[in-house]
């Protein structure tokens, strides 16, 4: 004799399952992205942003670098950061700078591309 609740869960639809979205008919363009280095050089940097030392790493008398991989799209200016390494308390500081910083775009044979390079910003206190 089953429970008027195991009578109710033993008819319970299975869950819709949705189709996946078909691709569309025109692609997107696919951007190459280069490391720099060897025949691929980055555009010229046309503005840094400077990095503002965090008070509470001041207050603590933290120091060191911060070094960043970013991409720097055919537009010249920062589209992706990645941090590889740095003081947790200074990264957020350097991050915000690394997204001020606009290049001249970089092109390989006159063709824009992506690049990838690294950024390091050093906080020392005075």
């Amino acid at each position: 004799i089953l429970s008027d609740a195991s009578r109710n869960m033993s008819r319970v639809a299975p869950p819709h399952v949705a189709e996946a979205p078909r691709a569309s008919a025109v692609p997107t363009p696919v951007i190459p992205r280069y490391k720099q280095g060897g025949l691929v050089h980055l555009g010229e940097v046309l503005h840094k942003g400077e990095a503002q030392y965090p008070q509470i790493a001041k207050a603590a008398h933290v120091t060191g670098d911060v070094e960043l991989e970013c991409v720097v799209g055919v537009d010249g200016r920062i589209h992706e950061v990645n941090v590889k390494s740095g003081n947790p308390l200074l990264v957020r500081a350097a991050v915000d700078a690394a997204w001020q910083w606009v290049y001249a775009p970089s092109k390989l044979n006159g063709v824009p591309i992506e690049i990838v390079t690294i950024l390091k910003f050093s906080f020392k206190l005075n």
